[in-house]
């Protein structure tokens, strides 16, 4: 029986590294930009409705769509700085050459490559997702559901080019993985705009936006199981077309891909314990107080999210030393 093991310091060089750094402060922005799109559209616009015409309602909705508005504008910039920055350190990591001699090879390596047309596809849906961003930022009423369309086309796109599909192939490999980075950005993502509508909410009377803030917990709790779900499910459907068989220790601990996998493993779990202690504690305690002043609760519910948050970012960054390790051969 055969099996290469790699040691941790092994493969943690300059061109590694780098590749993590870099494709993580591009995925980031992008993770964000369809959490907060997909927050709108599956948690607070279908709420929305509930709210009535009063200053105070009318004022929560215009906070929440400025605050919508000025998040997405400065992540869609960031996300496009840093598309042309993984474009050029990509291709000077590919070919070796310093940045000044990459620009003649440049245009015929995204003709003629699968990983240039992939790169020429995400530049086509960056523009116009960016154009159509641009034209709806003086509108009311923005298709959140177009947005969420393009902002999971985007993410498609890196699979495109990962482990999945490394000679080119459009398998069910890929379509699993494109699902799983959906499923982390709604959920991860989520917890942003969550956090920060609950701030929102500090300074308005807690016995008139309770029952909103019930509701909207509910609804996100909603999306966060199914996410989960999806998430573990194609988790697993990767796992086993890597190794074939339920991971070993010595597959999950004597080797980066395992140690990466098994690190995010137990920040994934430490979110879904915070997760479940607000779905099943604060959550109780919010509805039964929804005429009272829970602001214990409130309290208690920022530093879950807070921790959440602080967890997701782990989950985040052994998701990204995943994307630049290939996993170990199965043993045989």
């Amino acid at each position: 029986m055969v099996h290469e093991i790699h040691s941790m310091g092994s493969s943690l060089d300059y061109h590694f590294l780098s590749m993590v750094v870099v494709r993580g402060l591009w995925l980031l922005p992008l993770i964000f930009i369809t959490g907060v799109i997909g927050f709108r559209l599956f948690v607070f616009n279908p709420l929305s409705d509930l709210l009535g015409e009063n200053s105070r309602e009318k004022k929560m909705k215009l906070q929440v769509g400025l605050w919508t508005r000025r998040w997405i504008s400065v992540l869609l910039i960031f996300f496009s700085v840093m598309t042309l920055a993984a474009l050029f350190h990509e291709t000077m990591m590919i070919t070796g050459k310093p940045l000044s001699d990459i620009f003649p090879n440049l245009l015929t390596v995204l003709e003629k490559t699968h990983w240039g047309r992939v790169w020429v596809d995400r530049f086509l849906i960056l523009i116009t997702l960016g154009m159509f961003w641009g034209s709806c930022l003086k509108r009311n009423n923005v298709p959140f559901r177009w947005f969420f369309i393009l902002s999971v086309l985007l993410l498609g796109t890196f699979t495109l080019i990962g482990h999945p599909a490394d000679k080119g192939d459009l398998t069910w490999r890929v379509l699993m993985d494109s699902i799983h980075l959906v499923a982390i950005s709604l959920w991860i993502g989520g917890l942003f705009p969550l956090f920060r509508l609950l701030l929102m909410m500090k300074s308005w009377d807690f016995s008139e936006t309770t029952p909103f803030l019930v509701k909207t917990v509910e609804r996100f709790s909603l999306l966060a199981v199914c996410s989960v779900l999806l998430m573990v499910s194609t988790g697993i459907f990767a796992v086993w077309n890597s190794w074939g068989q339920i991971p070993t220790k010595a597959l999950l601990l004597d080797s980066n891909y395992g140690y990466f996998l098994s690190t995010k493993l137990v920040f994934v779990l430490g979110v879904l314990a915070f997760g479940g202690l607000s779905r099943f504690y604060i959550l109780p305690g919010l509805r039964k107080s929804q005429t009272g002043s829970p602001a214990r609760l409130r309290r208690l519910f920022k530093i879950f999210l807070i921790i959440e948050l602080i967890l997701a970012a782990g989950v985040l960054v052994f998701a990204f030393l995943l994307t630049q390790t290939a996993p170990p051969a199965s043993p045989l």
